[in-house]
């Protein structure tokens, strides 16, 4: 079967991602221009000016991640061989928080689903 399909033109490949989705918004130049206006004007007021970003939340346990460390050779972190929801501890979320104004910031675990609570220490309620 494998050299049939050879012969009919197909291989195997790794898929690529090239499908960015829906076209760029018309106004998101216009978009950057008024944000990076407020930041210049809260800036020279002496403001505080913070950017909240999340990153893609990870199952927390161990697992491999895309990272490199420098153990002893022949020593390798032993991880999971599969990354199983139902193996890990959790989902974590992490988030960055930048105060760009004095160039310092740091990365923080969260546990909420939604950035600006999780970034804020809150935790969501039904109370309103």
């Amino acid at each position: 079967m494998g050299r049939l399909l050879h012969a009919a033109g197909f291989s195997l490949q790794a898929p690529r991602k090239m499908m960015a989705g829906q076209a760029q918004h018309p106004d998101r130049d216009a978009q950057f221009h008024y944000i990076a206006a407020r930041t210049a004007a809260a800036q020279a007021a002496h403001q505080p000016v913070i950017s909240v970003d999340a990153k893609k939340k990870a199952l927390i346990g161990r697992f491999k991640t895309g990272g490199q460390e420098g153990p002893p050779v022949g020593q390798p972190e032993r991880v999971q061989v599969y990354d199983f929801r139902s193996l890990a501890e959790g989902k974590a979320t992490p988030y960055g928080l930048d105060d760009l104004s004095r160039n310092a910031g740091g990365v923080t675990v969260g546990s909420d689903h939604d950035t600006a609570p999780c970034a804020c220490g809150r935790r969501n309620s039904n109370a309103g």
